[in-house]
């Protein structure tokens, strides 16, 4: 299982050097794995940032 801090709903992320991976987990073993390089981790943020904008419905709800 993955060594990376837990973000949520089975994500785990760590540092490769500059590369972000994140692998989801079944509880037993790592599932999925993906590895974010840093022009695919700029094209996330702008993706974020230009949602951000948007009607509420596209922002994530806070746990009552």
């Amino acid at each position: 299982m993955s060594d990376g801090i837990y973000l949520g709903d089975a994500v785990f992320a760590e540092w490769h050097g500059n590369v972000i991976k994140l692998t989801t987990s079944n509880g037993r073993d790592d599932t999925n794995t993906i590895w974010i390089e840093p022009s695919v981790y700029a094209a996330l943020i702008q993706f974020v940032e230009r949602s951000s904008v948007r009607e509420d419905r596209h922002q994530p709800q806070e746990a009552p």
